[in-house]
């Protein structure tokens, strides 16, 4: 069942679709019309994501995620816009839109339109597929494919220092780390190979057997030396 505040962003979205935008393009997906992909075509740069709209109608959720490298909203990346969900209950997908581009427009950074817009087209599939009209209005030269392209490497390369850096050892995450043997075999192993070193191997006499055969020796020595002293034991 659609929620109110669903149905809003429909009637608003089937109005904008008519009446038309340069300034943002937002639509919803087929399989999940809480999820909206948009492109915020803004003075410093074209910024293509998609926001959540959940929780209840008096108090929705907004989570929007980026895939355009800018200034403003992190990469790939949730963040949380529910403070501005009482701007969207007011001024509907509208004003909503429109705050996202002032947001991009005021923030400082390094952004680039031609980046931007390269970026989206050669590295993104789905918008393509979502706003296949905005694909065809920007053809990127050979100078912004080499941005976007050391761009990445760039990128690359930090997440592989930053993992062999801060990476956890592969030895640690071996699921045989902290096993430890147990079963019965290597009890049984142990005990033959104990059973054979008692067979083979020459008998050691314990203190208590030492001590009994030095007793019978000198025993025997007294019953030579006087068998006076010993009348009823038999002679040797």
């Amino acid at each position: 069942m659609i929620s109110p505040i669903t149905r809003r962003l429909l009637r608003d979205w089937k109005r904008l679709w008519h009446q038309g935008s340069d300034r943002y393009f937002v639509r919803p997906q087929d399989a999940n019309v809480r999820l909206w992909n948009f492109v915020l075509n803004c003075e410093t740069a074209e910024v293509y994501g998609v926001f959540f709209c959940g929780g209840s109608d008096t108090e929705p959720v907004l989570v929007m995620r980026c895939f355009t490298p800018n200034a403003c909203f992190p990469a790939n990346q949730n963040v949380s816009l529910t403070h501005l969900a009482p701007l969207l209950l007011t001024q509907g997908l509208v004003g909503f839109m429109e705050q996202l581009c002032r947001m991009v427009d005021h923030t400082p950074g390094a952004n680039d339109v031609r980046f931007t817009r390269t970026w989206n087209r050669t590295m993104i599939k789905d918008f393509k597929t979502h706003f296949p009209q905005l694909s065809t209005n920007f053809e990127p030269n050979s100078q912004d494919l080499s941005a976007v392209q050391l761009w990445a490497d760039s990128k690359a390369k930090r997440a592989e220092m930053h993992t062999q850096t801060f990476g956890p050892h592969h030895g640690y995450l071996s699921p045989l780390s902290n096993t430890i043997a147990c079963d019965n075999s290597s009890i049984q192993v142990k005990d033959t190979k104990r059973r054979k070193t008692a067979q083979t191997s020459p008998t050691v006499a314990t203190h208590s057997e030492s001590e009994s055969d030095s007793d019978s020796d000198l025993h025997r020595k007294r019953k030579a030396a006087n068998p006076r002293l010993f009348p009823h034991e038999p002679q040797e």
